[in-house]
């Protein structure tokens, strides 16, 4: 695209598995400036959260979801620290 040329649209794509394994959306806009902008904010907020030391990082993602496969399960080592209310009772 050249300087003098505008963008008539934005697609964003979003990818996941399951049905269906993905999604594609067409995003028009007279001010792509101003959209690219407002997600650099985001961006910018996002990054300031999660650069603050109190911030907790959730130790699983999507906990109502079963996973058969996580890849990074073992880190949080949550079977480790995980109690059930019957280990909670006095014997």
């Amino acid at each position: 695209i050249g300087p003098k040329q505008r963008i008539a649209e934005l697609r964003y794509i979003r990818a996941a598995g399951g049905e269906p394994a993905g999604e594609e959306r067409t995003i028009k806009s007279d001010d792509v400036a101003a959209l690219a902008a407002a997600a650099l904010r985001q961006l910018e907020r996002l990054i300031s959260e999660f650069d603050d030391a109190a911030t907790p990082y959730k130790a699983l993602r999507r906990a109502r979801f079963r996973y058969d496969y996580d890849d990074y399960a073992h880190l949080a080592r949550v079977a480790e620290w995980a109690v059930t209310a019957e280990e909670e009772e006095p014997a």
